[in-house]
């Protein structure tokens, strides 16, 4: 039972993720830049987990004094500095492009989680991780050469965004093992806020006269695509393997291009539906084979 509770909150969570997109568009089309974007939906989350604590879960905001360095240091790489390299890839490369170079995260929770967790590489992880970076390529239409922009500084950027999103895989799972998934996600979420309020404080946002669908955007970032999204995400990472857990979450780019047809009217082709296919297909083996 909470083997499949693992995997529907994962999937949730890869879904609330998928939401940034179309929060994201709004803000952009208002003229808000990324950098700015990230630290006000990092702000949001913080408050709105500092707020669920206090009133649901006051004795998990105890944390160690011996344990806050380690944790900052998660919330930092894990957070802070994902969302810097992710954004940046997309302002490099282009969003399809920056998404493949991100879904390399599950290779590497794979052969990371093998050294610091001791988990088995197995043939149903490389096929399920094969089938995933596959359908991944295929759902961004990168089957086109012509849509691959060569642009080194972009590409280092964004295997560094998959990297440090596969170490939010990582680090949950050995934070979860000396505190509550609530604790473990509030303190990420917190510690990268703050860092990036360094480089673009949230409050810039106030000088932007947000009109009203903008400022909803900016309301539903941070409650859907942030604290809902890591709320799910960490909540069932404690459940999975970490490598089963980042390939599961690769559902995210097939929700987003989803929603992006839905909502934004972009058009879908027929690899991208071979794409869909691979990924549920990847999702179905580390479900019902264990």
């Amino acid at each position: 039972m909470n083997y499949a509770k693992g995997y529907l909150m994962v999937l949730g969570g890869g879904v609330c993720w998928a939401t940034t997109g179309l929060f994201g568009t709004v803000l952009f089309r208002h003229g808000i830049e990324p950098l700015l974007v990230a630290s006000g939906r990092l702000v949001i989350a913080a408050l709105l987990f500092l707020l669920l604590l206090i009133l649901k879960y006051r004795s998990s905001l105890a944390l160690s004094i011996t344990d806050l360095p380690r944790l900052a240091l998660f919330g930092f790489l894990g957070v802070a500095v994902f969302n810097f390299c992710y954004l940046q890839a997309i302002n490099l490369l282009g969003v399809s492009v920056a998404v493949v170079l991100l879904y390399t995260a599950p290779a590497f929770v794979i052969l990371i989680s093998r050294i610091l967790l001791k988990e088995m590489i197995t043939p149903i992880k490389v096929t399920a991780l094969f089938l995933t970076i596959g359908g991944v390529i295929l759902v961004a239409g990168m089957y086109d050469p012509g849509r691959w922009i060569l642009n080194l500084q972009g590409i280092i950027l964004g295997l560094c965004a998959g990297l440090t999103f596969a170490l939010i895989t990582i680090f949950s799972k050995i934070a979860l093992r000396h505190h509550s998934d609530i604790t473990v996600t509030f303190y990420f979420i917190v510690i990268g806020a703050v860092f990036l309020s360094f480089l673009r404080p949230p409050w810039l946002l106030l000088q932007e006269g947000l009109s009203p669908a903008a400022g909803l955007s900016l309301l539903g970032l941070g409650l859907v695509s942030t604290f809902l999204a890591y709320l799910l995400y960490v909540g069932g990472i404690k459940y999975l393997e970490a490598g089963r857990a980042s390939i599961a979450a690769a559902v995210e780019p097939v929700a987003a291009f989803s929603l992006a047809a839905l909502f934004l009217g972009e058009r879908l082709v027929p690899l991208q539906f071979v794409g869909f296919s691979c990924v549920v297909i990847a999702v179905l083996l580390l479900v019902f084979k264990r």
